[in-house]
């Protein structure tokens, strides 16, 4: 009996053979179908993975070519519009008539310094205003200065000097020291001058110590005793308002030689006018007076009752007068005579 053969190759089978040995297909065909569908399987992949590459790079493609042209559109954007910048201002030109003078700058004024400023310079110029005696130099560091506005007045004073200063003066007075205390009083009259002719005021000039238990041992006992207190002794070393009246201890003129018949006389009494209480002033005897002297006469009248004054130098000036005690109240009530004096000195003292 002739053999089979293999459908695939063609070669001849061996007796009951399942596989062919040459090709390795079953006899049956089973190996030869699968073959078949695996290489139709293969066939099929292979197709479908271009594709899907093929897809994936118009894709990407696409999406770029998107991107590019949105950024090349934008950079074109910025390229082409330009940037305004704001204009700017015209400053407005006034026309003027030919027949016009153009407006000039006015040159500002100096700013005039401040009252205070001014006033702590000429404390300071006063403190160094050296007395010169044959013990050294010394000064006062203590000056005062009121500018009363409504009398027109500029008091300077320094009436509250300690002992150690004090005694300096007093030692001066009682070795006759007379030059050395003169030319200090011609200096401190000198700055103050300098200061009531900026300010335009009248001067008033007062130094001296106030309640202190020390006094010149030279100074003649009939005068020390007006000076005396409760307190103490309060010596006035210098007073005055111009040149004319300008005093050391209260009997020496600052700007008269002790050999001249010129010097007025020094009053020793320690009111301006004694009887202000007990009898009426007339004009011409008013009339007579500084602006100072009515102003301290006016003020007296009053200091009698013991009336505590608001203004610093009022207040220590009558604190430096024997008969000068402060009350405990202004609630006080003056004589018709007293009224009547204190209306004459004030009229007295507005003319001037």
């Amino acid at each position: 009996m002739m053999g089979s053969f293999c459908r695939e190759c063609g070669k001849q089978l061996p007796e009951n053979a399942v596989v062919c040995p040459s090709c390795g297909t079953m006899v049956d065909g089973t190996r030869q179908r699968n073959q078949e569908g695996t290489r139709e399987s293969k066939s099929t992949n292979s197709w479908l993975k271009i594709w899907v590459v093929v897809a994936t790079l118009l894709v990407l493609g696409g999406a770029g070519y998107f991107v590019y042209d949105y950024v090349t559109s934008q950079q074109n954007s910025n390229e082409t519009t330009p940037v305004t910048k704001p204009e700017a201002e015209t400053p407005e030109v006034k026309e003027v008539a030919e027949d016009e003078e153009e407006p000039k700058e006015e040159p500002k004024a100096p700013t005039a310094p401040k009252p205070t400023n001014i006033v702590n310079d000429y404390k300071k110029k006063l403190a160094n205003v050296s007395v010169k005696g044959s013990s050294g130099a010394f000064s006062i560091d203590s000056w005062e200065i009121e500018h009363d506005k409504v009398n027109g007045t500029l008091y300077i004073s320094a009436d509250r000097l300690g002992t150690p200063v004090a005694n300096r003066f007093f030692t001066l007075y009682d070795k006759g020291e007379m030059s050395a205390l003169k030319a200090w009083g011609k200096d401190v009259y000198r700055v103050s001058n300098e200061l009531a002719t900026r300010v335009n005021a009248s001067l008033y000039i007062s130094v001296g110590t106030e309640c202190l238990g020390v006094y010149p041992y030279s100074m003649n006992s009939s005068v020390l005793v007006d000076y005396s207190g409760s307190c103490g002794y309060s010596i006035p070393i210098l007073i005055g308002e111009s040149k004319d009246n300008l005093v050391l201890f209260d009997e020496e003129y600052v700007y008269y030689d002790d050999s001249s018949s010129s010097a007025p006389p020094v009053s020793y009494s320690e009111y301006v006018i004694t009887d202000s209480d007990r009898r009426e002033l007339s004009v011409s005897e008013v009339a007579g007076l500084s602006k100072h002297e009515l102003y301290i006469a006016r003020n007296e009248i009053y200091a009698r009752y013991g009336y505590v004054f608001e203004t610093d130098y009022l207040q220590n000036y009558f604190n430096a007068k024997s008969w000068y005690y402060p009350a405990s109240s202004n609630n006080i009530k003056l004589s018709k005579t007293e009224e009547y004096n204190v209306a004459l000195l004030k009229k007295e003292e507005g003319r001037r």
